[in-house]
């Protein structure tokens, strides 16, 4: 289902005209815009090749130059304002210099935070946290909490009981959903 079918069909629905119908519109009126960037985001990524789950928040972030790799985002993920996605480099092995293309992915319910840098062929796990500023060389496993440069996992786990949706943080998509 699209994104916008998928607000319709579970937008918060208040009485007809009562107080709460009035702030709803009015919201949703005032929030378009960044809703349509929203959705003109996600769909220019999966036109290039991105595969993204429902109810997951892109925000602008980077992928640098194309889409060489292909990235595969899950469900419920937040993907926070300037984070960077490599999905191709160059071998430093290679006399050619050669690039070389790997996949990244990102699972379910993780969140990849401000200024994070991915780099390419990492997997950031069900649940993990990438910490704002952090560059991901390596994989991060499901519920850690990936922090520095380079990034290394916390010895604090993230709780394994995730049952929320990303998509009522954001105005746009609360304006549509309702509140918690």
């Amino acid at each position: 289902m699209s994104t916008i079918g998928l607000l319709w069909t579970k937008r918060e629905r208040p009485p007809l005209f009562a107080r709460r119908w009035i702030k709803v519109w009015l919201k949703r009126i005032a929030t378009v815009h960044s809703l349509a960037a929203l959705i003109v985001r996600r769909r220019w990524l999966v036109l290039r090749g991105a595969a993204i789950g429902e109810l997951t928040v892109v925000e602008s972030c980077e992928f640098e130059g194309t889409l060489h790799g292909r990235i595969e985002i899950g469900e419920k993920v937040v993907i926070n304002r300037g984070v960077t996605i490599l999905t191709a480099s160059h071998s430093l092995e290679d006399a050619d210099w050669r690039m070389y293309v790997r996949r990244v992915r990102i699972e379910d319910y993780a969140w990849v935070a401000t200024g994070a840098m991915l780099l390419p062929g990492v997997s950031i796990g069900r649940g993990a946290v990438v910490a704002a500023g952090a560059v991901v060389r390596c994989d991060v496993p499901a519920y850690a909490i990936a922090v520095g440069n380079p990034a290394v996992c916390a010895a604090k786990c993230r709780t394994q009981a995730l049952n929320y949706s990303p998509a009522r943080n954001p105005a746009p998509y609360e304006s549509w959903l309702g509140r918690l």
